[in-house]
C-alpha cells in the first residue's frame, strides 16, 4: 500500500465544485454550445463567431487576479464547514475545542501559545519546541469509530523538514504499538515521506498516502486528509489533492482505540514535532474539495 508522487500544478485544469476540467475541454465545450446557438446563420459567420468566443473565454479562464485555478470565486460564499465538526482547536490562547464537543486539549511540556497565526495574530497558534511540548486530547467516542472521517490543521514547521532529519509527528490517534493505531499524519517515518494513514476497524488493514516532498521553515501549509467509506483516502497540500489511495481495503469503521489524540508527537513520548500548530479540525464525515478549499482560504 505504497503511493509516491510527486505533482506540478496544472494551470490549465480547474475544478467547479467537484468536477474538474482541463482548459481546452471547457473552452470546447463553451464553443459548440455557442454553434448550437447560431443555427440559420452562414458557415464562415458561424467560424469566426466561434473563433472570437474561444479567443474570450480562455483570455478570462487564464486571468489569475479573478481566478483560482480557472474558478472565479469572488461572488461564491465559502464558509467553513461545521457538519460533523466533532472537534476544534483554535489556539486563542489555550487548547480548548470549539466544535461544542467539549474535547479539550491538555498541555504537554510548555506549549507556546502566544504565537502569532498565518494572518499575523498574536496569541492566535500554538508553538511546540520539537523536544518535549505537545497537546493531548483525552479519549472520547467522538474522536474516532467512524464510518469517514476528515482532518484539517495548519502547521508551520521552525525547521526545514527535509530527509534525513528524523521522523516527526503531526497527528496521530493511539499508540506506537501495532494494532492500536486510528489515524495519523507525520513525517519521515520513511525518508522525505509525508505519510497519511487510516486504519480500519480490524486494527490492521489501512489506507495509506506516502508523499515525497519537503517543507521550508518558517512557511505555513494547510494539511487536509479526507477518508469516504468506500475506502478512498484524499490527500490535500495547500488546498490541492496531491495524493489519493482508492483501493478498497478497508475492513469496516476507523478504528476505535482507547487513547488519546496526540497533536506534536507519539504517544510514546517520541517524534516531538517542532513549529506551529493551528485551526486543527477533526470531521465525522468526509469533506468535498469545495469544502477543503473553504478551509484553505477561511480569513482571505
Amino acid at each position: 500500500m505504497h503511493l509516491e508522487k510527486t505533482f506540478n500544478v496544472d494551470k490549465s485544469k480547474f475544478c467547479f465544485f467537484d468536477k474538474c476540467y482541463t482548459l481546452n475541454q471547457y473552452v470546447l465545450h463553451s464553443a459548440l454550445i455557442v454553434y448550437g446557438f447560431t443555427s440559420g446563420v452562414s458557415q464562415m459567420k458561424k467560424i469566426i463567431f466561434m473563433l472570437i468566443v474561444i479567443s474570450c473565454i480562455a483570455t478570462f479562464s487564464c486571468h489569475e487576479d479573478l481566478l483560482y485555478d480557472g474558478l472565479e470565486v469572488q461572488n461564491l460564499d465559502f464558509t467553513i464547514p461545521r457538519d460533523g465538526l466533532v472537534a476544534e482547536y483554535l489556539f486563542n490562547g489555550d487548547a480548548k475545542d470549539s466544535s461544542g464537543y467539549g474535547n479539550d486539549g491538555n498541555d504537554l511540556g510548555t506549549p507556546d501559545y502566544s504565537q502569532s497565526d498565518r494572518f499575523g495574530n498574536a496569541n492566535s497558534a500554538c508553538g511546540l519546541n520539537g523536544v518535549n511540548s505537545a497537546v493531548s486530547i483525552p479519549e472520547n467516542s467522538d474522536l474516532d469509530g467512524f464510518s469517514s472521517i476528515a482532518i484539517s490543521l495548519w502547521i508551520m514547521p521552525t525547521v526545514n523538514l527535509t530527509s534525513g532529519m528524523g521522523r516527526k509527528e503531526i497527528i496521530y490517534k493511539g499508540t506506537g504499538l501495532s494494532g492500536q493505531v486510528s489515524y495519523v499524519i507525520n513525517y519521515n517515518d520513511a525518508d522525505g515521506i509525508l505519510q497519511v494513514a487510516v486504519v480500519s476497524s480490524d486494527g490492521q488493514t489501512h489506507s495509506k498516502i506516502l508523499y515525497s516532498t519537503s517543507f521550508d521553515a518558517n512557511t505555513w501549509y494547510h494539511f487536509v486528509v479526507s477518508y469516504s467509506h468506500n475506502g478512498d483516502v484524499i490527500f490535500y497540500l495547500n488546498a490541492e489533492c496531491v495524493g489519493t489511495y482508492d483501493e478498497d481495503n478497508m475492513v469496516g469503521n476507523v478504528l476505535n482505540t482507547s487513547h488519546p489524540v496526540q497533536l506534536g508527537r507519539r504517544a510514546d513520548n517520541n517524534f516531538y514535532f517542532p513549529g506551529l500548530i493551528d485551526d486543527v479540525r477533526i470531521y465525522n464525515r468526509a469533506l468535498s474539495a469545495t469544502e477543503v478549499y473553504a478551509l484553505y482560504t477561511e480569513g482571505n
